[in-house]
């Protein structure tokens, strides 16, 4: 199996690339170009050349408060470089996996599954949206949605990455917002469930997350508990506390997602994946 990936230089990519390379590959059965996604020549003459049998799209702009400001630049990269993915995998006919976001729905519902209406709310779930439907445009296709990405241990971009960051220096009072609910994705685990959706060669659209839903405060407190620091106060505050920090762009206030149900595969408690990850910092 020879994958070709996309964004592999990021959190998520790399966690896909140390997953394939160490558990179902040898070298040279997975390659992450430096090549621009929106230049359709050397797209194509770089996956011509590897000649892959699936391709993973994961590169993206992350940063909602940057597609925000940069509208244009999250429309290149996820709906025009999109494009140009899946023209080049549909004239080659190589399946294509499009890994998306619980943000390309508003967040009035409770949970989501698959089969619920999309209506995202700030430009990167909007953009996110288009590169879904552009993916679905071509017969060989997976969706993958995700949300509250960790476990990139002490590159950690994300999330806990951050609590972690201010544990580090020196600060003993953390906010983190209790308005706001989402699904938790392990990238081990959720590595895990890529590999086994293009395994089962059943193409569609995919939740993966972990098991239950938890508010920002309720992932920091514990992850703070996990590493034993007593000493550290968690307060829970108000998604307003934010928007004057910097964060402004629109949230939903759910992005928790119902799993899908994948052969292969079975998704874990978030908690039970927080402790995993903790111990790469209590066992330093």
């Amino acid at each position: 199996m020879r994958i070709y990936i996309l964004g592999g230089s990021g959190m998520v990519g790399t966690a896909v690339i140390k997953h394939f390379t160490e558990h179902t590959l040898s070298a040279p059965g997975v390659t992450c170009p430096r090549v621009d996604i929106r230049d359709y020549y050397a797209l194509q003459d770089s996956i011509i050349k590897f000649g892959p049998d699936f391709i993973i799209n994961l590169a993206a702009l992350c940063d909602m408060e940057a597609c925000q400001q940069e509208p244009k630049k999250a429309l290149n990269i996820h709906a025009l470089g999109t494009a140009n993915v899946a023209l080049i995998a549909s004239d080659l006919d190589i399946p294509l996996l499009y890994l998306s976001s619980a943000c390309v729905f508003d967040g009035t519902q409770p949970e989501y599954t698959v089969f619920d209406q999309t209506k995202p709310i700030s430009t990167y779930g909007k953009t996110k949206l288009m590169g879904e439907q552009i993916t679905r445009s071509i017969p060989k296709h997976f969706v993958v949605r995700t949300e509250w990405c960790f476990g990139g241990g002490q590159t950690d971009t994300k999330f806990i990455g951050k609590i972690y960051k201010q544990i580090v220096d020196g600060k003993t009072t953390i906010n983190a917002v209790g308005d706001k609910f989402g699904s938790l994705s392990y990238l081990p685990d959720l590595c895990q469930a890529i590999d086994a959706i293009l395994r089962s060669g059943k193409f569609g659209t995919y939740h993966v997350s972990c098991e239950g839903a938890a508010s920002r405060y309720e992932i920091a407190k514990e992850f703070v508990r996990l590493l034993g620091r007593t000493d550290i106060t968690v307060n829970c505050v108000g998604s307003a506390f934010f928007m004057t920090k910097g964060y402004d762009a629109p949230r939903p206030e759910s992005e928790v997602l119902v799993n899908s149900v994948i052969p292969g595969f079975s998704p874990r408690p978030w908690r039970e994946c927080l402790a995993e990850y903790a111990k790469e910092f209590t066992e330093e």
